[in-house]
């Protein structure tokens, strides 16, 4: 059992348990449903196994993370994690940056000026929108008008048939 320090720890633990007891549940109830249908469907090579081994697999680490089973699992588990290349613990923070930088340099992110004056300014009243010059964008966007269905045209009336037959 993992030792908390206050409220707010088992709280959060208390919600991981329960997303874990989660998922636990919809294991077994795939599984069921996944084995009822390879056994439905005239058996044959048990295919199921590589599901429950590779979801299995997963439950098992998250429950030693968790400390509802030997906790050096994880550990384990976590050492290899600097072998692959996207789960290495720093891989998000550099990532974010790259991305950052990327919008930066197309310009996506509008750069915040770092004058204290403009940060009180901005804290002491609220930033009212700039005038614009132009009057079509000051404009409202206007409604659409309302598309009048034509009346339904009657059918064309038929001409009566004409029998042809011969006079003799």
């Amino acid at each position: 059992m993992k030792t908390m320090n206050s409220k707010e720890e088992a709280q959060r633990y208390a919600r991981l348990l329960k997303n874990f007891y989660g998922e636990l549940y919809s294991y077994i109830l795939a599984n069921a449903a996944i084995i009822f249908l390879w056994a439905l469907f005239d058996g044959g090579h048990f295919w199921p196994i590589w599901i429950i081994l590779i979801w299995g697999a997963t439950l098992v680490v998250k429950a030693s993370k968790l400390h509802i089973i030997d906790h050096s699992i994880y550990t384990e588990c976590d050492k290899l994690r600097d072998k692959f290349l996207f789960m290495k613990k720093d891989w998000e923070e550099r990532k974010v940056e790259q991305l950052v930088k990327r919008a930066e340099d197309k310009g996506l992110f509008k750069e915040k000026k770092a004058d204290t004056a403009s940060s009180t300014k901005a804290a002491s009243a609220p930033e009212k929108p700039a005038a614009t010059t132009d009057k079509s964008a000051a404009k409202a966007p206007a409604k659409k008008p309302a598309v009048k269905k034509a009346p339904a045209k009657k059918p064309a009336a038929k001409k009566p048939a004409v029998s042809k037959t011969k006079k003799s």
